[in-house]
């Protein structure tokens, strides 16, 4: 019986596409067969036949006139160069994409290349080079409407799946270093009050004020996410835990200076704040999320505003 994938697929159905794929003629029956069999290859891990696969492709859509192909192959080799850690390549790949998309028209083919280039410019440590291919991806989908994979479509900050891949990379890159790392969690004091006394239209506005609040603060080599609700982590490379709680003192700080007016109504903000730092063994965030989540709950019990540390272990 034919070994199955994690896709639901077997050996005979990826040999058979693998067959069809080499022996049609006809350029576009054999791109598409070519995405099919890459969802195979992926699926299965074989990043190598994966890779192999689209270079033809790439080299069949180019032959073709298929821009639409070209650019598919393009973005799947930048995809695959990025998930090997082979960063120099998939940076080169999606800025082929971004090339290719933009003489094309083709703009959520843009908006993944700028989100990829600073997913690559991120792992290379080039922080401000990822932070201005950020702020075009998020100019490109407030204008267009399209929404990037990794942002989150309210906020454009790190939605929850990348700031939790960031999360693990951070702890994991940490451990490696024997570096220092901390976690903020960030959430929004009565947002539930919030949205049923004005309108889910004015909670909106809250988070992207508190979000914007965020970033004024943050230096380039932090990291923020919308973690959920009103809830946001930012991830501190390098920071102890008092540089932390520093900084979560200058967010409560800010964030209670500000003021919005809502059809004629005053929303007071305040934010409480939970600060966790990584321990020597740690090579998973897990534990550390878990802290900072437990010290923003002792924020919330002793009555808001406020920034607790939490503890190498709480009792």
């Amino acid at each position: 019986m034919p070994a199955a994938h994690a896709d639901g697929t077997d050996e005979g159905t990826v040999d058979h596409d693998r067959e069809a794929a080499t022996e049609h003629d006809q350029p576009a029956h054999r791109l598409h067969l070519s995405s099919i069999l890459h969802r195979h290859l992926r699926a299965r891990g074989a990043y190598h036949d994966a890779e192999t696969l689209h270079h033809g492709a790439l080299t069949t859509a180019r032959a073709a006139g298929h821009k639409a192909a070209e650019l598919d192959a393009l973005t799947c080799l930048g995809q695959i160069h990025q998930s090997q850690g082979r960063y120099e390549q998939a940076a080169a790949h999606h800025r082929e994409t971004l090339q290719l998309a933009r003489a094309t028209g083709h703009q959520t083919a843009e908006l993944g290349a700028l989100t990829g280039l600073g997913m690559v410019h991120r792992m290379q440590g080039r922080h401000e080079q990822a932070t201005d291919h950020y702020q075009h991806a998020l100019q490109l989908a407030t204008v267009t409407g399209h929404q990037a994979a990794e942002l989150d479509a309210l906020t454009g900050t790190f939605n929850r799946r990348t700031i939790d891949l960031w999360l693990s990379r951070s702890f994991s890159e940490a451990h490696r270093r024997d570096q220092l790392l901390s976690v903020l969690f960030v959430d929004i004091d009565h947002f539930k009050s919030i949205n049923d006394t004005h309108g889910h239209a004015a909670g909106d506005t809250v988070l992207k004020q508190v979000s914007d609040v965020l970033r004024r603060e943050l230096q380039a080599t932090d990291l923020l996410g919308r973690y959920g609700g009103e809830e946001f982590v930012i991830v501190l490379p390098g920071r102890n835990g008092d540089d932390a709680r520093q900084l979560g003192e200058r967010i409560r700080a800010a964030i209670e200076l500000v003021r919005l007016d809502v059809e004629g109504k005053a929303i007071r903000l305040t934010v409480s704040v939970g600060v966790a730092t990584r321990l020597p063994m740690e090579t998973e965030p897990a534990a550390a999320v878990a802290r900072a989540d437990q010290a923003l709950y002792a924020a919330k019990r002793g009555g808001r505003n406020r920034v607790n540390v939490a503890p190498a272990v709480f009792s």
